[in-house]
């Protein structure tokens, strides 16, 4: 069997569209610990906002926005960051490890999250 062209455009748009439904909250923390895929939240969150931003219109990826202003988070080193569903709680569907940013109302921070998207048929 081969996949046609168009089914696989319509799961990579499918898992886009869910993608923007589920990344609607961004999260930093000061915890630099490895991350793991069983991690359900961050190591120590210290800030958490709706995202600024979603950009689709690349086919194959979307890239999420958060800015902290410089009002924001400040005293606080930013280790880590993620994306979340709610604003609080809820499920931490990624996370990351940064170089250490110790935020001061001096500095605004862009935190820019892409995820490409790649579908392809796998013939075994």
């Amino acid at each position: 069997m081969t996949l046609t062209q168009d089914l696989i455009d319509r799961e990579r748009d499918a898992i886009k569209v869910d993608l923007q439904g589920i990344m609607l909250f961004g999260g930093v923390g000061d915890d630099n610990t490895t991350p793991l895929p069983s991690d359900t939240a961050l190591g120590n969150e210290t800030f958490r906002s709706a995202i600024d931003d979603f950009d689709n219109s690349v086919v194959n990826a979307i890239t999420a926005n958060l800015v902290i202003t410089a009002s924001e988070n400040n005293g606080n080193d930013v280790e880590e960051t993620a994306w979340f569903d709610l604003g609080a709680g809820g499920t931490m569907w990624m996370r990351f490890i940064l170089t250490t940013i110790t935020k001061t109302s001096d500095i605004q921070l862009f935190l820019d999250t892409t995820v490409t998207i790649t579908v392809e048929e796998v013939v075994s």
